[in-house]
């Protein structure tokens, strides 16, 4: 039988914001800019900036490029089901 280990991986808010505003049209950047800039003065925490950044941009946005950042990393598919092999 296989065994499939689960990894977490975790992207800083930063590198969200920053994949986040390759995303989405020009006008959205300077309220991005504004939003990056609070929590790098750690004005405001990552949690509130990731709500924040879902108020912005939709949460479906910030959840797609949060597995494709996640996938990227740990080069793995953006599903959260595991992946069946076959040795057939």
């Amino acid at each position: 039988m296989l065994s499939l280990q689960e990894t977490t991986v975790f992207i800083s808010c930063t590198t969200l914001i920053k994949e986040v505003k390759l995303c989405v049209d020009a006008s959205k950047h300077p309220p991005l800019d504004a939003l990056l800039d609070n929590l790098v003065n750690h004005k405001i925490a990552a949690e509130e900036a990731v709500k924040h950044l879902q108020t912005l941009v939709g949460t479906t946005l910030v959840q797609q490029v949060q597995q494709s950042a996640t996938a990227r990393h740990s080069l793995r598919p953006p599903l959260s089901l595991p992946l069946l092999l076959s040795s057939a």
